[in-house]
């Protein structure tokens, strides 16, 4: 019986590895995407402008109960964060606008 359950641990160990392992990759692919995007952003001031205006209008629709001067103070000291976070997001948006026209 005590062979059995240090196969069943052997087992579980190896897919608490996988896991691991996958998660690590998720988050490797992730944060190269983010940095190509903001990469992008940083080197191509039009693509830049109209990711802001993206992000800025996605964030204003996620934030109805403020007003527009509330949400300006909020975007302005937010901004930082938002487009670091959603470049990604803004390029991938900004490809497909592309494709659409």
């Amino acid at each position: 019986m005590e062979f059995g359950s240090f196969q069943g641990a052997a087992v579980a160990k190896t897919q608490t590895r996988c896991l691991i392992y996958h998660t690590e990759i998720k988050y490797m692919e992730r944060d190269n995407l983010m940095h190509g995007a903001r990469t992008a952003l940083n080197t191509n001031m039009d693509t830049r402008a109209w990711a802001e205006q993206y992000l800025k209008e996605k964030t204003r629709a996620e934030m109805p109960e403020l007003s527009d001067e509330e949400f300006e103070k909020h975007w302005k000291y937010h901004k930082p964060e938002i487009m670091h976070a959603g470049a990604a997001e803004a390029m991938q948006a900004w490809r497909s606008r592309g494709e659409g026209e």
